[in-house]
Parts: C-alpha cells; structure tokens; sequence
C-alpha cells in the first residue's frame, strides 16, 4: 500500500505479471532510441559486421538495447549472426570471456557495440591481448557514460544516459504521492545523448 517509482523497469512485465495493484509510475531512459543511435554510428562508418555484446535480457535496458541491435542490421539489410552476439549479462567478466570467445573465431566482426560500459571496457582489454588496435582493427562503442569512459586511451564513445534528470523526477513524483499531491502516473522516458569518442 506504499507508493512507489520505478527506475529502469519494463512497464509491460508489470502489467503481465501483476506485480502490483498500486498505481504504477515508471521512469526509464529512451534505450532503444539511444541504441539505435549508437548502430547507425557504426553503420555510417562503414560497418557492416557488428558484434553485440548484451547485458541481461529480463532487464528492460537488456531488452531495448538488444532490439535496437536486431532492428539496426534489418533496416540496413546487414547480416545477423548468432555467434556475434556476445552473452555479457552486464557483468565485466562474462563480456571479457565472450569477447575471447569470439576472436576465436575465423570471421570477425568489425565493430562490436557494448550493452553497457562496463563490459566495453572488459572487451577492450581482451582485443588489446589479442593484438587488435582500438578503433583501426575494431571499433567500439558502449552506454552509460560512466565517467571513466572519457579518460580511456582511447576515450570510449558511448549512450549517455540522463541519470541525473532521471533521478530527480523519481523522487519528485515519490515525494508528491506522500504529500497526497496530484501526481501524473504512469510511464515517464528521458532522452539519451550519443557521445562520440575515439573508439
């Protein structure tokens, strides 16, 4: 019987599941947008081989940002291989072993585009062991724009996400419903920012 706000959450598993029968107010980041921004970057560059190296896929941004990936290569009429897509599960070391994983294998991908930064960062290290050059051997490309992103050598280009914007309205709204004021329910999506680096 509390109110509450949700930060990154599929709206739809809650209606599926029935998770509450409270009003529900979502605040999530425009993930799909933001992914299909980072793809159509590569793409432009000339890519046509693009790993993906996901994060969870029963998260909402794990499962935007792998149909952004999907929809990307149909719109462009480029190749889907299942071996390219890289089981991250947003942890570091998970990306790190799947990207060896993947340099392993006859045919490379020119690019590989990371589900977060986290996992880019642990791939970059496992391309640079395996002697590949960042971005003139393989390109990358992360999310998040975690801070440590831009001071990488070489910077990582990546989704920024408006986390800041994003937090305060989830509090604004929480605060809102303990003060029994009137508060807009539902869904709430913030733009993210594609950040060109030299990755």
């Amino acid at each position: 019987g509390l109110p509450f706000v949700l930060i990154d959450y599929d709206v739809a598993d809650i209606l599926e599941h029935r998770l509450s029968d409270s009003p529900i107010t979502v605040v999530n980041s425009d993930d799909y947008e933001g992914a299909m921004a980072a793809m159509n970057h590569l793409i432009s560059a000339g890519h046509k081989e693009i790993g993906f190296i996901s994060g969870h896929m029963n998260t909402y941004s794990g499962k935007q940002r792998f149909r952004a990936y999907e929809a990307a290569l149909r719109t462009h009429k480029l190749p889907f291989r299942p071996e390219y897509v890289l089981n991250g599960r947003f942890l570091k070391q998970a990306a790190y072993e799947e990207t060896k994983r993947l340099l392993k294998l006859d045919r490379l991908p020119t690019a590989i585009f990371s589900a977060n930064d986290d996992m880019a960062i642990a791939a970059m290290n496992a391309l640079r062991e395996h002697g590949l050059r960042i971005p003139d051997d393989m390109a990358l490309i992360g999310f998040d724009d975690v801070p440590v992103a831009a001071q990488l050598i070489p910077s990582l280009s990546t989704v920024r996400l408006p986390i800041y914007d994003m937090s305060k309205e989830a509090v604004s709204r929480l605060v809102g419903m303990f003060e029994n004021e009137a508060v807009t329910l539902g869904s709430v999506s913030f733009p993210t920012s594609l950040i060109i680096r030299d990755s």
